[in-house]
């Protein structure tokens, strides 16, 4: 059994300390260095034991930021935790725990935004964008047209 690559050792060090990271992430990373999968396997498993990987923390991380910052739907957080390779378990425990109010008002300030710039020959091709845009960012069609009759609703009074 070889010696691990002290440098290289650092620099992933660095590189899962400037933000969380996923053991898919360090997989892809060593294989562009050229490590071999025993050297990857002996790496990722020495930095999970250095806790500087935490499969857990970086997936809590990923739905916090791609709800608040990208505005993302569950649909596409949970498309993105799997292609990180996030066991399905802990990801439909994450999922459950995101705030349905918080997201409603999030798909209302999408929609919002959204409307005035939607170019339509008529009301229901307006309607069908929108919906289409809403899918897109990760949202059930449902809670699309929920959003959709808020809005209908405001904009009548």
């Amino acid at each position: 059994m070889e010696k691990l690559d002290e440098g290289l050792l650092e620099k992933l060090r660095a590189w899962c300390s400037s933000q969380e990271r996923c053991a898919s992430e360090l997989r892809r990373k060593l294989k562009r260095y050229g490590a071999d999968p025993e050297q990857v396997s002996r790496y990722q498993q020495l930095l999970v034991d250095e806790k500087y990987i935490d499969e857990r923390k970086f997936a809590e991380a990923f739905v916090q930021g791609k709800s608040r910052i990208k505005h993302w739907g569950p649909m596409k957080i949970r498309s993105g935790l799997r292609m990180k390779g996030i066991p399905s378990n802990m990801i439909d425990e994450l999922l459950k725990d995101l705030d349905t109010e918080e997201m409603a008002e999030t798909i209302d300030q999408l929609l919002v935004r959204k409307w005035p710039t939607i170019r339509a020959k008529d009301a229901y091709d307006k309607k069908q964008k929108a919906i289409r845009f809403l899918a897109a960012k990760g949202y059930k069609v449902s809670m699309a047209y929920t959003a959709l009759e808020r809005l209908e609703k405001s904009l009548e009074d």
